[in-house]
């Protein structure tokens, strides 16, 4: 056995580290400040940072989409070239986003000549500018690795960024940020962080560092989920599921993500209007379903955290997590169509082989269309 472990990310965390804020930037002049459409705004929390942000000459660009398009991208990267430095305000999509755009602004060329579309990318990635990460969602992990993820609206694409440079430079991981998610989102997130710990954990080749940090993510999502959703304005709930999303995001930093995240990838590529957790809650437990009687031992440490009888159990068991939460448990919530199955099998064959080369038993386009017709249904 032979691995590398290392977390580069400086991981800032607790009650009041946003207030840390300006020091974490004294050695930058100009700040980019990069935010997603609403949410920040509404709750007052956009202001907040803007007041730190006063000792700086700040920018600032808002309204950052789910599932952000190369266009978008490129208008940050725009924005960032007239700056120093970047803080990303926000979910995935908007740290996502802030990562690929300080590379494009650092490196020059599209946002599009860095994705990785089956091996190997147009452009390595060789530096970026510095960016901050403030989370205000706990489920993406993107805040602590260097992974982002980009669509393509007119390729119907939705592809990876990785490399060295887009590991932010720091995350300020203040609960206090979070208090105000609505109940669902919280839900999100959280599936979001359990799907990495369970795909990371399944992958090959064993890690057992990053094995225990995905264990460690499922262990708090599952104790901290349900008093956050009751109970938003809980702090000690905020503050495990903001744990969890680092522990997932250092896990797949190490052993990548699976079928699931690939299958979802291909399905809001080509419907970009699908929030990734939300494809992720209605395609899990049909990958599920077909990996656990194939590989039993890679997944009894999850029954064992749910307190199942049985690893067979375990597919159920995040569907019923789904439902017990209101998100999606079938594509054809979604909205897609059943003659689409086959585009996105193909997809995310062609798109994510490193996904397929890991998974912890072989899978091919016959038993990715069975697997999606079993999301389709909604059945478990």
């Amino acid at each position: 056995m032979r691995f590398a472990y290392r977390k580069p990310v400086r991981y800032l965390f607790g009650e009041g580290v946003l207030n840390e804020l300006p020091k974490l930037l004294t050695p930058y002049r100009k700040v980019l400040l990069v935010t997603g459409r609403k949410s920040a705004k509404e709750s007052s929390l956009l202001n907040r940072v803007l007041n730190l942000l006063k000792p700086f000459e700040t920018l600032l660009f808002t309204g950052v989409s789910p599932n952000p398009d190369e266009e978008q991208v490129k208008a940050i990267a725009r924005e960032a070239r007239k700056a120093d430095a970047l803080v990303a305000l926000g979910g995935g999509s908007t740290m996502d986003a802030a990562k690929v755009a300080a590379l494009v602004a650092a490196e020059g060329g599209e946002p599009w000549d860095y994705v990785r579309e089956g091996l190997k990318s147009k452009r390595e990635p060789g530096r970026a500018l510095p960016l901050l990460a403030v989370p205000t969602t706990a489920g993406t992990g993107s805040e602590v690795n260097r992974h982002a993820v980009i669509s393509s609206y007119r390729r119907k694409k939705k592809l990876p960024v990785s490399g060295e440079p887009l590991y932010p430079q720091a995350c300020l991981a203040d609960p206090e940020v979070t208090a105000t998610l609505p109940p669902y989102q919280t839900a999100l997130g959280a599936y979001d962080a359990l799907v990495h710990a369970v795909e990371s954990y399944a992958n090959e080749p064993p890690h057992p560092p990053a094995e225990r940090d995905a264990l460690t993510c499922a262990e708090l999502v599952l104790k901290h989920l349900p008093r956050a959703y009751e109970k938003p304005d809980e702090l000690s709930a905020r503050a495990g599921l903001l744990l969890a999303s680092a522990y997932g995001g250092w896990a797949i930093d190490h052993k990548g993500v699976g079928v699931a995240h690939a299958l979802e990838h291909a399905l809001s590529g080509l419907r970009p209007e699908v929030a990734h957790a939300e494809g992720l809650s209605a395609l899990t437990p049909a990958v599920l379903s077909h990996f656990v009687p194939l590989a039993p031992e890679r997944y009894g440490p999850f029954a064992r955290l749910f307190g199942l009888g049985s690893v067979e159990e375990l597919p159920r068991a995040f569907y019923g997590l789904a439902r017990r939460y209101g998100l999606p448990v079938s594509l054809k919530e979604l909205g897609v169509k059943e003659s689409e199955l086959g585009l996105i099998a193909r997809a995310a064959l062609t798109d994510a082989p490193r996904a397929f080369k890991k998974a912890p038993a072989p899978v091919g386009e016959k038993e990715l269309l069975t697997i999606l017709k079993r999301a389709f249904r909604g059945e478990p």
